[in-house]
């Protein structure tokens, strides 16, 4: 594409841990220049992830018809890159207006708009807004009347216009993979996801539940949509007939309507498309309610990869955090069930929420080496550091314990450095960030070492702190601190 034509760029920054796997497609900007390229505007993407020069991508595709620039970004370090981004634009096109969109910039509209690097927000889907903002600003006519935008007019004054109705997924459902350089995803990194012949996709949007940490709730008002079967099919099909073998499967929740799935399904077996799809996020519920033909008809049309959030071992922090989960004893259950027929499991749990205490953690790091024990091919990564990110009910009581969340834009790109003993106390808090440190040893079987030395020491050290965690003696880890201080003796050296 000759950048005199672009009418946009779309940019998606770094997120922060692209030294560890090869980055996901990213959808979020993917979508939405699919859709208003499909509507005649001409969209360039640039991946921070994978982009060699951005600088020189951005400047390289600057000209008269260019519109406006658009950053997408997540709470967290990913700001940080993004606020990067935007200076640089500013330095050297200042006369083009940034939109930003994304999860943070459509919960915080009206303080990210308070920075001098935000012109307009998009808030939650942009398929249709950001369609209308680049008509907006090529008629060069208000934005006032956009439903789903935040901007400042001419005196500073910023402007929250209240999202409309949600879009249709099956009229935005073809996802142009032209728009990136598919061979920077499907090369392969550590995980486990045969990138050869891989695209990220989604089918659904949305989660009707009510987890107290997750965006969700804000972000898509507790709803789910999925696309028809029928629309499905036929981007699988596309898919099928260019090649590609492995679907790295990006829905919140795709077994939310089972009815859907199975006819997905039975369609894909049907018609003898194969694929591997990787990371289909499930509840344990609703494994719990599948028949047993049901499982088998998944396993046969490819998921054969399960993701199962359980967060916490304790029933207590269970019920604490809204997760539905109200006996432990279904969890094995529910990954007996899907053994049996073949399926990899994987788990997630997180430490440092909020009323957490250390005998809740105890119970979560017992079941997580539990289940590694019975189910010795399922994975079990370290867990989670929980955040309390804004638009989430967490959140709040972690500012009715004492936390002071950020006042300004910029700070958020530090949240995932949260002091967690803010709301958990210096005992509890200590103990978290040991029990965090433990875990990340449990399942020797993600990311393995290339250092045959190094793995050695690494499962050996597997066995010690899975014992620790078998036995509750979490709270006395003396190889964290030696560890971490001998990082940051390294840390120091290297900035020096």
């Amino acid at each position: 594409m000759q950048s005199n034509y672009i009418n946009t760029v779309l940019i998606y920054p770094k997120v922060g841990d692209e030294a560890y796997a090869v980055p996901h497609m990213p959808l979020s900007v993917l979508s939405v220049a699919s859709a208003v390229q499909q509507k005649g505007y001409s969209v360039k993407i640039i991946d921070q992830r994978v982009e060699g020069d951005w600088k020189k991508a951005i400047t390289d595709s600057i000209s008269g018809s260019l519109l406006c620039f658009g950053i997408s970004s997540m709470t967290g370090p990913q700001i940080g890159h993004a606020i990067e981004i935007a200076k640089y634009i500013r330095e050297i096109a200042s006369d083009i207006p940034i939109v930003w969109g994304g999860v943070h910039a459509s919960i915080l509209p009206e303080q990210t708009l308070q920075s001098y690097l935000v012109d307009i927000v998009v808030i939650k889907e942009g398929e249709e807004a950001f369609f209308e903002v680049l008509s907006a600003l090529k008629n060069k006519s208000e934005l006032k009347c956009i439903k789903g935008v935040g901007f400042k007019d001419s005196k500073g004054t910023i402007h929250i216009n209240r999202a409309g109705a949600f879009c249709d997924l099956n009229k935005y459902a073809f996802l142009d993979y032209s728009l990136l350089d598919i061979k920077e995803y499907q090369k392969q990194g550590q995980e486990r996801v045969p990138r050869a012949a891989s695209v990220s996709l989604y089918t659904s949007r949305g989660c009707p539940f009510k987890c107290t940490f997750c965006y969700n709730n804000s972000f898509h008002d507790s709803t789910w949509r999925g696309q028809s079967v029928d629309t499905v099919i036929n981007s699988l099909s596309r898919l099928h007939n260019q090649g590609i073998k492995n679907i790295i499967l990006c829905d919140e929740y795709f077994f939310q309507d089972i009815e859907r799935a199975r006819s997905i399904c039975q369609a894909l077996t049907d018609r003898e498309m194969q694929f591997r799809f990787f990371y289909a996020n499930c509840r344990l519920d609703q494994i719990l309610k599948m028949k047993e033909e049901d499982i088998q008809l998944f396993h046969k049309s490819g998921f054969k990869d399960f993701f199962v959030g359980i967060e916490s071992g304790s029933l207590k922090m269970l019920k604490s955090i809204s997760k539905g989960i109200t006996d432990t004893s279904n969890i094995e259950k529910a990954a007996a069930k899907l053994v049996r027929s073949g399926m990899s499991i994987q788990f997630s749990f997180m430490l440092g929420l909020p009323e957490e205490s250390i005998e809740d953690m105890k119970q979560t790091l017992k079941l997580m080496v539990e289940l590694l024990k019975k189910f010795p091919s399922c994975f079990v990564p370290g867990a989670g550091k929980f955040i309390p990110f804004p638009g989430t009910e967490a959140y709040n009581k972690t500012v009715e314990l004492g936390w002071h969340p950020p006042k300004y834009f910029e700070e958020w790109k530090e949240i995932t450095k949260v002091n967690q003993k803010e709301w958990l106390g210096d005992k509890v808090g200590t103990c978290a960030e040991s029990a965090l440190f433990l875990t990340s040893s449990f399942d020797t079987k993600i990311n393995p070492r290339a250092n045959n030395l190094l793995e050695m020491i690494r499962k050996l050290y597997s066995k010690i702190a899975r014992w620790k965690a078998k036995h509750g003696y979490i709270e006395f880890v003396p190889e964290y601190y030696i560890m971490k201080s001998h990082l940051g003796k390294i840390f120091k050296k290297k900035r020096k």
